[in-house]
């Protein structure tokens, strides 16, 4: 696609936002939103000889697109991964130190055996492939042209 392509499609998809559908399809239009505004992202710092962070924001618009097919294909299955990755990072933040030892006045660990709970929960409705997304693994599924990007 062309810049002026990527942005005539992204004008067009912002100006039908209201159409799109809510609840559990709704992961499938944030992923592919998300990966629309990364790729617009990619093309601007491209134009303006940001070399440093492309490579962080292409692999970022990678991995949304990866998810966006999971999503599609796999349906549930898919969002379940999704929400087993997102609570695994949320847990590896909060084992970090990064943030302050208590949040909102509880101990991390309320909230990370909270996670853990949810993780089981998501886990347990997974009926295909891995139970959590694995952006590598993914990529190599795609292709293998995927893959060299997600790994540079």
């Amino acid at each position: 696609m062309t810049k002026e392509d990527l942005n005539k499609f992204n004008q067009s998809v912002l100006e039908n936002l209201h159409n799109l559908s809510t609840g559990r399809d709704s992961y499938k239009n944030i992923l592919f939103i998300q990966t629309i505004n990364l790729c617009k992202e990619l093309v601007y710092l491209i134009e303006n000889y940001q070399f440093l962070s492309t490579s962080i924001v292409l692999r970022s618009a990678l991995e949304s697109y990866l998810k966006l097919i999971d999503v599609v294909k796999n349906g549930d299955d898919g969002v379940n991964r999704i929400l087993v990755s997102d609570i695994a990072e949320k847990e590896k933040l909060l084992k970090s130190g990064l943030i302050d030892s208590e949040v909102d006045g509880k101990d991390p660990s309320v909230y990370l055996e909270q996670f853990k709970k949810e993780k089981e929960k998501y886990q347990k409705k997974i009926n295909n492939g891995d139970k959590v997304f694995k952006l590598t693994s993914q990529a190599n599924n795609h292709s293998k042209n995927m893959l060299s990007a997600v790994i540079f």
